[in-house]
């Protein structure tokens, strides 16, 4: 019986999740498609998913537009290609024909080539402004000032009598034989920083409560909540909603914003500077479609908003198999006169892909860490 439960639980995560990667991984294929269109490109595929084609249709330009048994991502096979990473088929370049030749996408110029790379990107950027307009508009955009919009019921900042309307000005954690200085909070996401850093200690949290301030003992709770609550004490910030035309200015601003908040974070990881045991794979990606989805509509769109950029983001990396790659290469074909030699892109090639099996494969294992998936495996069948 507790298997069965499983099972139908799991659907309850997949549906929302399948969801969202499809709209998220098909606009980013639909910009290299549209993008190569415009310069003459031939397409040959438009999958959704990946493995045995489930069904499809061919339209009159010849591109074959299909569903695949594997749902999760998607490609856009170009004319020249030899594979879903636009690895160039050196082969059939050789034995096309001049009128084949024009629409290939690797015998194009590398400024036509850039343009077709950067954007699938691009166009998860204008996705998430629409969707966070959508958003801004309708619940209203999270204010970044300490005030609290909502506290969850029965979480722990509730059981400490924290209240709607309370402004955090501090937030102290307690450590045996530590003399800790309180941290002085700014912005909602300085409390989000504070209660991650210290989910093993109790928090003393000094509020403003109508120009009288209180000193509030919390003791954060060990959650994998994913949303708009802060996880650990259960508490979310004000919302403020937006005109239409305001709400779009503030939707492309706070996408730019994201961009950089992302690069930032990623270079940290590589630094050191960040905890890389943030980072999410699937399984993260699955917990926060249905816990945004179980939010309301507007909510999942803020989810599939935020999906967006990071996918637009990670693309963008200079690694080969990513258009960052591709970008990577065509520049330097454009600035040397002639394209890297074969040699040195399949070298490049095979790196890329391990380097992304390894961020996959890490990733993941965080997710195993975060859900405990080990124990609640061994327990399902104990």
């Amino acid at each position: 019986m507790d298997i069965l439960y499983s099972i139908f639980h799991g659907i309850g995560y997949i549906l929302p999740f399948l969801l969202v990667l499809s709209v998220v991984v098909v606009l980013h294929e639909l910009g290299h498609y549209w993008a190569a269109r415009w310069n003459g490109v031939g397409i040959t595929d438009f999958s959704v998913g990946f493995g045995p084609e489930l069904f499809g249709i061919t339209d009159k330009k010849g591109t074959r537009w299909k569903l695949c048994l594997i749902p999760l991502g998607g490609f856009v096979k170009m004319l020249g290609d030899s594979d879903a990473a636009s690895r160039p088929d050196q082969k059939s370049m050789k034995k096309a024909s001049k009128a084949e030749k024009e629409k290939m996408i690797h015998l194009k110029k590398p400024w036509q080539k850039i343009l077709v790379s950067v954007a699938g990107p691009i166009a998860n950027f204008i996705t998430a402004m629409v969707f966070f307009t959508l958003v801004f508009t309708t619940i209203g955009k999270k204010e970044l000032d300490p005030v609290v919009g909502q506290v969850i019921q029965g979480g722990a900042a509730d059981v400490t009598g924290m209240k709607t309307g309370d402004r955090i000005l501090s937030i102290l954690p307690l450590e045996e034989g530590k003399t800790i200085q309180p941290v002085s909070i700014h912005t909602f996401r300085d409390i989000m920083k504070v209660v991650r850093a210290n989910l093993d200690h109790k928090l003393i949290v000094k509020v403003d409560r109508q120009g009288v301030e209180y000193d509030l003992i919390v003791q954060p709770r060990r959650s994998t909540d994913v949303g708009t609550t802060v996880p650990g004490i259960g508490i979310m910030p004000t919302q403020k909603i937006y005109t239409v035309g305001a709400g779009l200015v503030e939707a492309v601003g706070f996408t730019f914003k994201l961009i950089g908040r992302i690069f930032q974070g990623l270079y940290g990881m590589i630094a050191g500077s960040e905890d890389a045991s943030s980072l999410g794979g699937m399984f993260s990606i699955a917990k926060g479609a249905k816990d945004f989805s179980d939010q309301g509509l507007f909510a999942l769109f803020e989810f599939i908003a935020v999906l967006s950029v990071s996918l637009g983001v990670l693309n963008l990396l200079p690694v080969p198999m990513l258009d960052g790659g591709h970008v990577l290469f065509c520049a330097i074909e454009w600035i040397r006169g002639r394209p890297v030699p074969e040699k040195i892109q399949e070298i490049s090639f095979k790196i890329g892909l391990y380097l992304l099996l390894a961020l996959m494969i890490f990733a993941h294992w965080n997710d195993v860490k975060r859900f405990g998936f080990i124990e609640k495996i061994v327990k399902l069948f104990s």
